[in-house]
């Protein structure tokens, strides 16, 4: 397949990062997009190795030989054990595991990698890794690895709309950094790229998908914000808690009228040399 850069609809970003296409029902575009660059190679073993309930939600449809789910938290993994525990039959796997563990799921290997929103994730379980993260994937790959990245925050200058987003993830990042947690740290495309080749696997197709903002995303944003303030030192409370009103009171009134296109995601198909072990 020829290497390709294709600018794709615009879909609404709904809370937590899930991506509602406005014609597709509950499944992301993105994945959408997947599934076709997949076409009728068979998915195989199949490893989601940052998931999330979009990423789980969609796995779960596909006619997979075997899913490894995998993720840093171990709150996350209870919930997400709760949530889907009905629906994972003999041949699904929920782990909570770290990629900086060397002896996590070693020797294995997998037909099918998903790698979704991860490296932006990575700061948050294992901060400075991002660097080892392909090549520590690399190991487990005998096929195809889709990645999925959201783009830096691009400028806001002359774009209000954008700039009432980037005070919120201001706010949001802010927030979570005084709380004693860690936000995510996004990267560019071109870096993802060059760490894929340096790391032994070949790029085969580039989309983008630029972004709308939506209620949702505001309100999961905020969520977030509100759920931290009271973790923050007591001298800051209060100021903070005023901007997040202000803010909610301005951004989801200018959402009620439409999103907000500001930036894009990418979804890179990459492989390796060696064929599918079927």
């Amino acid at each position: 397949m020829p290497l390709r850069d294709i600018p794709l609809p615009r879909y609404v970003r709904g809370a937590g990062g899930y991506l509602v296409s406005k014609n597709s029902g509950q499944i992301s575009g993105l994945f959408r997009h997947i599934e076709e660059l997949q076409g009728t190679r068979p998915w195989g073993r199949f490893l989601d190795s940052g998931t999330g309930w979009a990423s789980l939600e969609w796995a779960l449809t596909l006619p997979l030989a075997e899913l490894v789910a995998v993720t840093g938290s171990e709150g996350r993994l209870a919930q997400m054990s709760k949530d889907f525990g009905a629906r994972l039959g003999p041949s699904h796997r929920l782990l909570q595991g770290n990629w900086v563990q060397p002896e996590f799921l070693s020797g294995r290997t997998f037909d099918t990698i998903l790698v979704d929103y991860l490296v932006g994730a990575v700061d948050r379980f294992a901060p400075y890794f991002q660097t080892r993260l392909f090549p520590r994937l690399r190991k487990l790959a005998r096929g195809r690895m889709y990645v999925i990245g959201l783009e830096p925050q691009p400028d806001s200058v002359g774009n209000p709309d954008a700039k009432l987003l980037e005070q919120l993830c201001a706010l949001r990042d802010s927030t979570l950094l005084l709380s004693g947690d860690r936000p995510n740290r996004e990267y560019p495309r071109w870096w993802v790229v060059e760490q894929l080749e340096k790391s032994g696997f070949r790029v085969v197709s580039q989309a983008s998908f630029p972004i709308l903002y939506g209620r949702r995303f505001v309100e999961a944003e905020l969520e977030v914000c509100r759920r931290k303030l009271g973790l923050l030192p007591s001298s800051l409370q209060a100021c903070f808690k005023k901007t997040e009103a202000d803010l909610r009171e301005t951004l989801l009134k200018r959402v009620k009228q439409d999103p907000i296109q500001w930036g894009a995601d990418y979804v890179l198909s990459v492989e390796t040399d060696e064929p599918n072990e079927q």
